[in-house]
């Protein structure tokens, strides 16, 4: 039986959060044993409650902000967890949790075991100035030479890092998350009748995802409805700035939130490849999306929503295009939904990991 010890620095609700649990879930299904190892949220986030249905360990110096003291206690921490659960691979997610698991894994020598990093984001754009971009470049590339396989979360996000020298083409895949469909009840059917359509955002409430767009093209949508769907560091300014056909739900269980919504909406300056499409997808919506990151390989252009530049108008234009057109709504919703169950399911999230941890294995014994 495989066993494999998950590092991420903190269980916050989002993307990577449902990405581990049903990975893990379902690799459970098949005898293969995780363990999650995760750090404490920031005091504006909040722990995934999924995290609860998972075999997991809190480490107390592991967590998203920098500490040198904390930081070296998650060091050893994790050091000494790889030694003592024994994992056949260890699986790093996210930046910080991805340096000081490979330091602690690879500071093992000749008892280090077979290693792939998860890169969720689009670390290159948009989260950090330039100098530090720079550095996470820098810091990346020394890292990847003793990873065994770097996982990219889309194909546009494998090919911009591996164009900056973060690993080599040999050594990576390409992998999407699995979701999973959620059939309603009769009770909790989706809301089909309403005298205003509702467009629907959902995510960090926080700078990259660029909320306070949703905001200005509520503002020239008046005879539209925005839910916005999450919390975060802009909530309260985004919440005092807002027109009223704009309504702020916090936290939201994902499919509770887009059965009731006509369009999905997405604004952000980056992403890896968003799960919020997917799930608003497999719920039967059309989407507008900004065209960053891998969004492209989640959303068709023209055929299951629309890709749009950064501009207000564009995005404004093709919510417009969709709310005054029923036909094209469901018909787009209808593609985008069969499209989901296809490449997002979560069997082939399963098998597609189980062949990169075999890869994993194989590029370490091959090793020097």
């Amino acid at each position: 039986m495989m066993r494999v010890l998950h590092i991420i620095a903190r269980f916050n609700v989002g993307g990577t959060a449902a990405w581990i649990h049903e990975l893990t879930k379902n690799l459970s299904g098949v005898g293969i044993e995780s363990l999650v190892a995760t750090g404490e949220v920031g005091k504006s986030e909040f722990e995934s409650q999924l995290l609860q249905e998972l075999n997991y360990t809190h480490m107390k110096g592991l967590g998203n902000s920098v500490n040198p003291l904390q930081d070296l206690k998650a060091f050893w921490e994790i050091r000494n967890l790889i030694k003592s659960y024994n994992p056949d691979v260890v699986n790093t997610h996210t930046a910080k949790a991805g340096l000081l698991g490979r330091l602690a894994n690879f500071s093992l020598g000749e008892g280090r075991k077979p290693l792939a990093h998860t890169l969720h984001g689009h670390l290159l754009y948009g989260y950090f100035p330039k100098p530090i971009v720079r550095l996470v470049v820098i810091i990346e590339k020394v890292l990847s030479s003793f990873t065994d396989l770097i996982i990219f979360a889309g194909e546009k996000v494998q090919l911009d890092c591996l164009n900056v020298g973060i690993g080599k083409l040999d050594q990576s895949v390409v992998m999407y998350p699995g979701v999973s469909e959620v059939k309603l009840s009769k009770e909790s059917a989706r809301r089909t009748e309403s005298d205003r359509l509702r467009v629907g955002w959902l995510g960090r409430v926080t700078k990259i995802k660029r909320p306070d767009r949703v905001l200005e093209i509520a503002g020239k949508l008046p005879n539209l409805d925005f839910y916005v769907g999450g919390e975060g560091d802009l909530l309260k300014t985004c919440k005092e700035s807002a027109p009223n056909n704009v309504s702020f739900l916090g936290w939201s269980n994902p499919h509770e939130f887009w059965r009731e919504m006509d369009i999905c909406l997405l604004t952000s300056d980056n992403e890896a490849l968003p799960i919020s499409i997917i799930e608003a997808q497999l719920n039967g919506l059309p989407t507008v999306a900004t065209d960053v990151g891998s969004t492209s390989e989640v959303v068709i252009d023209g055929e299951s929503g629309y890709l749009t530049s950064v501009d207000i108008d564009e995005m404004v234009e093709k919510l417009t295009t969709l709310s005054e057109n029923s036909n094209l709504r469901e018909e787009m919703g209808k593609k985008a939904k069969a499209r989901a169950r296809e490449v997002f399911s979560p069997q082939r999230q399963r098998d597609d990991h189980i062949a990169a941890y075999k890869m994993a294995i194989k590029s370490f014994e091959q090793r020097p």
